[in-house]
């Protein structure tokens, strides 16, 4: 008796150890490293391969984790303490769109030692970016434009002090370092907090505000067609009437080699501010299958009093001209001002819409762009800059510094096509002109004191 209990106690215990065993391999193969590997439900999960093998994995889960890598990452998004540099990262390149400056952040002593300058950060790709899809804003960076002072204006050490109102956050100010007559240019390599860092001609860079300086239009949205034709053949006319000593006329150089574009290119320049709305208008046209073709930005004053003193003369000769000029409610001064215009203030523009059949692919740099080679331009009432009340785009004259125009009513011969344009243009926050389809102002720069006295004929740019 006391044997057979011996052999059940015995067998019992042999038992226990048995599922003891069993499920301590059971616990083994279910929690290597926290994982699930013992799911009889799962192929591959860890009962279908017993031994060694289950070994290499359960080493390598802790291995994955690369804590380096990660607070070098953690690193980089740390802003720097030197608010003019930005992480370097090979796998982007950054452009900016000004930032606000930090309300401690120090002026540097000079800016000769400073890297460009890249404002707030966009992440482009290396390649084929396309920069308006980023930024809806400009097909490129404005990072190696050309820009132009358009009064006199100084030039800094830092991007504080230039403004009132950058002092008033910093508390610091800016030594000026030289100072920019009205038409010099420069070609962008930063911009930081509604300033521009800039590098002149022979080498010296520093700070300008941007509030007053012109941007060439074609490096910053190459799609539109641009035809400036007072540097090339001038279509100022009059009922059809050539103006003499202004029609066919070039007036300067404006047809040059662009190094950023890879293409002679007219220079067509404008405040700054307005080329966001000018792009915006132009990218609703292309929506349409339409481009803008644009004739003219700045206008020199040399240019419109040759205008004004011709047109003049035409009319004391030619009755035809001078009914369509001065048959009321209309006057000369609605068809070319007798004091400086909008033009010469840098914030008018005078343009016309065509039809866009094909648009070529091309590189800038890291960036893409497009190219508007074939088009048509639409009929419309009149020839561009044919100055006559036919051109009129509404039935009498609106004020132009107001927004009368959105209750004016549309001249009954105007075409379609330019109440589209006006469309565009409005829509973009555009002004038009009562007398001139062609002709559209952006009123939110009338604070410009730029007179025109200046002939803008030299390109500074490259690649972005």
């Amino acid at each position: 008796m006391k044997n057979r209990s011996r052999t059940n106690i015995i067998a019992v215990m042999i038992i226990s150890l048995a599922v003891l065993l069993f499920a301590g391999c059971s616990i083994v193969k279910t929690s290597p490293g926290g994982e699930n590997t013992g799911s009889p439900d799962v192929p591959g999960s860890g009962t279908e391969n017993a031994g060694p093998e289950t070994a290499p994995e359960t080493k390598e889960v802790p291995e994955t984790k690369e804590a380096p890598e990660t607070k070098e990452t953690e690193g980089e998004k740390t802003p720097p303490e030197n608010p003019y540099q930005r992480a370097a990262d090979p796998a982007v390149r950054r452009f900016s769109v000004d930032p606000v400056p930090a309300a401690n952040a120090k002026a540097p002593s000079g800016c000769d030692s400073l890297p460009p300058l890249r404002g707030y950060v966009l992440l482009c790709g290396n390649n084929n970016v396309d920069f308006y899809e980023i930024s809806k804003q400009l097909e490129l960076p404005v990072i190696g434009a050309s820009g132009y002072a358009s009064i006199k204006q100084g030039l800094y050490d830092s991007p504080f002090g230039v403004s009132e109102e950058y002092m008033s956050v910093t508390g610091t100010k800016g030594r000026k370092i030289a100072e920019l007559s009205p038409g010099d240019g420069f070609t962008i390599i930063g911009q930081y907090n509604g300033c521009w860092l800039v590098r002149l001609p022979n080498g010296k860079r520093g700070f300008v505000d941007h509030s007053t300086c012109l941007i060439n239009l074609p490096d910053v949205i190459p799609s539109i067609v641009y035809n400036i034709t007072n540097a090339s053949s001038s279509v100022f006319s009059a009922r059809g009437y050539a103006i003499e000593n202004v029609t066919g006329e070039k007036f300067y150089d404006g047809y040059l080699m662009n190094k950023r574009l890879e293409r002679a290119e007219y220079l067509a320049p404008v405040l700054y501010k307005m080329a966001f709305k000018i792009c915006a208008a132009q990218h609703a046209a292309i929506s349409d299958g339409n481009t803008f073709v644009l004739y003219e930005g700045y206008r020199p004053a040399f240019l419109q009093d040759a205008v004004r003193v011709n047109l003049t003369k035409l009319m004391a000769v030619n009755e035809t001209v001078k009914e369509g000029i001065t048959a009321k409610p209309w006057s000369i001064t609605w068809f070319i001002s007798m004091e400086i215009s909008n033009h010469q203030r840098g914030y008018a523009i005078d343009t016309t819409i065509a039809k866009l059949f094909h648009r070529t692919k091309l590189n800038c740099g890291s960036f893409i762009i497009y190219d508007s080679v074939s088009y048509s331009e639409y009929k419309m009432q009149t020839g561009l800059q044919d100055l006559s009340y036919d051109a009129a785009i509404f039935t009498k004259p609106v004020p132009s510094r107001t927004d009368d125009w959105k209750k004016a009513e549309i001249a009954p011969n105007a075409s379609e096509y330019a109440v589209l344009l006006q469309k565009y243009c409005t829509d973009a926050g555009l002004s038009p002109l009562a007398s001139e389809w062609w002709h559209f102002n952006d009123l939110d720069l009338q604070y410009s004191t730029s007179v025109g006295d200046y002939v803008i004929d030299k390109c500074w740019s490259e690649k972005p």
